[in-house]
């Protein structure tokens, strides 16, 4: 039985956050790269607003597959016009940030407001050494993106192309970034922050936005620059580089803005495959430059981390913080529905699949409550809000009356929002010693009926001898004593064993195991969305 609570416990302790030194997670910084300056010499530059008032790609409403999601608010699909974005497998959308996150009062940025911008990483560059050469990773800017009751014809977005300068002799050039993984990007003040596995984190300028020639090629081109096949191009400032301890690792993908503090921290995450646990680490920004802040007690001094812990999530893709919880996405491929996860650092995960497959990042918009995700199924791709008032809800869906309609603001035709029921969670400590509790309980219990009926049957029936085995020669070959002989002898024994007779047990004892996780298995459509419960 001893054995039974310790394993139980090592299982149940399994599923908790594990707790890291964060001193361990740490980046070295590279100087602002110069040859933006000789970029400005020979190229013109424009605005985020400059941008965003030339979008010309319209995206679509949302579909009718979106509105069944639990919790939606508002979404739309990328335009069928272009290929790339809604269709083709070349790129994926990954990570997403909005204009709030940018720290510029109300959201606004020169003159626009609920802008959402998303980056998508091409597929070539998956496994980080392709042997077909990349575009890189490129992001889309929406205007009136996030914008509550704005019809589609008054949303547009265009996209520009993430580059690297350098000097190639005396002319400045750039060149775009060659098999660079990224998954998560986080908008703040003139920053473009994005994740860069290998690397640690790559960050480019807005204030050098440059409009150049649409064509195929890259860079500079006898008197002329190119986006390949794009209208604007925004290079590298600097660059974020890991600078871990032996045996320590991490690759970070997602990245959101963590507003649990001030100034306002980096979360950045992993994403691992089954079995390998994730870890998270947040950082602090510097409120006057909007970089990471230096920690003065590091030698040399570099951003370290404020926290790190290490989870039991797969296959995650993002994580945000929005209402006293740290929000989660993971994505177990294109034919499973995404989870969304609820998680206090040191607790247990609670999460449900309720997103389309291929839920990819996720940012949370302070106005209106709304937890923003992007999905990246080629044929299925979406961009949606949901409501991130479920507090410390569990998210176990709860049916509610059929609300919404062509009428309520979000487009679309009517469903289903459902209500949340809220559950209080135990602490780790608590679990653990409830489930002890319990089986000591059900063992003593258990024992004590054991030892009962024992008794009872033993004073009720009287005891049976059974023969004595004894050595052939010392029995004349038979090999069996009668009752009373010993080994080799014809004297009563001391202690004669008295067998009680095969009784049937008491059945009422019961087994309590406790499995390390559940993870069920959900095939769309029509699966019901279980989820899976991890730490």
């Amino acid at each position: 039985m001893l054995t039974k609570i310790i394993l139980t416990l090592s299982l149940l302790l399994s599923t908790q956050a594990a707790l890291l030194n964060e001193t361990d997670y740490t980046f070295s910084i590279s100087a602002y790269n110069s040859a933006i300056a000789e970029l400005d010499k020979v190229l013109k530059k424009v605005s985020v607003g400059d941008v965003l008032t030339a979008a010309k790609y319209k995206p679509l409403d949302y579909s009718q597959w979106m509105r069944d999601t639990p919790y939606f608010i508002k979404g739309f699909r990328w335009s069928q016009k272009d290929p790339a974005d809604e269709t083709d497998t070349e790129w994926s959308p990954q990570g997403l940030t909005t204009s709030w996150d940018s720290g510029y009062p109300s959201g606004s940025v020169d003159g626009q407001d609920n802008i959402l911008l998303v980056s998508w990483n091409d597929q070539r560059n998956k496994t980080g050494a392709s042997s077909e050469a990349g575009k890189g990773v490129r992001v889309s800017f929406l205007r009136n993106a996030t914008a509550q009751g704005v019809s589609p014809v008054n949303r547009a977005y265009t996209h520009a192309l993430l580059v690297e300068p350098f000097m190639n002799g005396q002319n400045a050039d750039y060149r775009l970034l060659d098999n660079v993984i990224s998954g998560g990007i986080v908008w703040r003040g003139d920053y473009l922050y994005i994740t860069d596995r290998q690397l640690g984190l790559r960050v480019f300028d807005l204030k050098h936005i440059y409009q150049v020639k649409n064509d195929a090629s890259v860079g500079k081109n006898g008197n002329t620059y190119s986006g390949g096949g794009y209208d604007y191009v925004i290079p590298q400032a600097y660059t974020y580089t890991k600078s871990l301890p032996r045996g320590v690792s991490f690759s970070p993908h997602s990245a959101s803005l963590d507003r649990n503090t001030t100034p306002p921290c980096l979360l950045l995450g992993e994403s691992t495959p089954d079995g390998t646990n994730a870890t998270f680490a947040r950082f602090f920004l510097n409120s006057t430059s909007n970089l990471l802040s230096i920690s003065k007690s590091s030698s040399p001094t570099k951003p370290v981390a404020t926290w790190a812990y290490k989870a039991l999530l797969f296959n995650s893709e993002g994580a945000t913080f929005a209402n006293g919880n740290y929000w989660l996405t993971s994505n177990d491929g294109d034919n499973v529905k995404g989870e969304l996860y609820q998680w206090l650092p040191g607790e247990r995960t609670d999460g449900q699949a309720i997103f389309p497959p291929g839920v990819q990042g996720i940012a949370y918009k302070p106005a209106g409550d709304e937890l923003w995700v992007v999905g990246s199924v080629p044929g299925k791709r979406y961009v949606m809000a949901l409501n991130a008032g479920l507090k410390n809800a569990t998210l176990e869906q709860v049916p509610a009356a059929p609300t919404g309609g062509a009428n309520d603001g979000s487009g679309g035709s009517g469903g289903q929002d459902p209500a949340v029921q809220s559950k209080k969670k135990m602490s780790g400590g608590a679990i653990a010693g409830t489930v002890i509790g319990v089986l000591i309980g059900v063992s003593l219990v258990g024992g004590g009926v054991f030892m009962i009926m024992r008794r009872r049957k033993a004073a009720q029936t009287p005891p049976v001898q059974e023969p004595v085995y004894l050595k052939p020669e010392l029995s004349g070959g038979a090999g069996v004593a009668g009752a009373g002989q010993a080994w080799g002898s014809k004297k009563e024994l001391a202690n004669e064993q008295h067998v009680v007779p095969a009784q049937e047990l008491p059945q009422d004892v019961e087994r309590y195991e406790l499995g390390a996780g559940r993870d069920s298995v959900r095939e769309m459509p029509g699966a019901p969305a279980e989820g899976k419960w991890r730490a």
